[in-house]
């Protein structure tokens, strides 16, 4: 009985650290006040760090309009499944997001919600 709580304890240690690492992950205010229009990915990556996920442009259909590549920092758990599930919409509000345009370079971004 003691055996089996402490193993539920260290687990529920082990799931909380990890959920905290994942939503900690993402760039900071600073760095992205530095991200400008017209960067290419590399420049991006050296800014803002890898991203925590990233979507591939996705063309004109008649089931919908067009959408650009993103990658988006600072995924947690939670938005990580809807963007997964909803690849087709636009990224979730609690998540930092970078737009690409066709030739590549950065089109927009977006803080996420409680940033602006």
């Amino acid at each position: 009985m003691m055996r089996a709580r402490r193993i539920r304890g260290a687990l529920r240690t082990a799931t909380l650290a990890v959920v905290a690492a994942i939503s900690a992950c993402g760039p900071s205010r600073a760095q992205f006040a530095g991200l400008r229009a017209g960067m290419d990915k590399a420049q991006v990556v050296a800014l803002l760090g890898e991203p925590s996920s990233r979507y591939p442009a996705i063309a004109a259909s008649p089931d919908g309009p067009a959408r650009e590549e993103r990658w988006q920092f600072g995924d947690n758990l939670s938005s990580l499944a809807t963007s997964a599930t909803f690849a087709d919409q636009d990224a979730p509000d609690n998540v930092w997001v970078v737009y690409f345009g066709l030739d590549g370079c950065v089109s927009r971004w977006r803080p996420p919600e409680w940033e602006r």
